[in-house]
């Protein structure tokens, strides 16, 4: 089983997401700690996560655009859960 179907995450996500791929190049570096901490996904990641979430509350979005959303969902939820984790490790 691979780690990402463990996880619940489809394969899929990974590859189709530009979060992903952001979260996936800044931790192939190996960043330090503080680093991980305080990285942010791109402007323009995020401008597209707001047109999502726009889409969204205008009742226009399309079934494509619910699955990108969910996909950059979970990178930030995943991003979100290692934050937590180096915090509790520095505590």
């Amino acid at each position: 089983m691979l780690e990402s179907e463990r996880l619940g995450l489809s394969a899929d996500v990974f590859v189709a997401n530009s979060a992903w791929r952001e979260i996936i190049e800044f931790l192939s570096a190996r960043p330090d700690d503080r680093s991980v901490l305080e990285y942010k996904l791109s402007n323009a990641v995020q401008e597209r996560i707001e047109d999502l979430l726009y889409l969204g509350n205008a009742g226009t979005q399309t079934a494509e655009e619910r699955g990108e959303l969910e996909g950059y969902i979970q990178a930030i939820q995943f991003f979100d859960l290692l934050k937590a984790r180096l915090r509790a490790r520095q505590a």
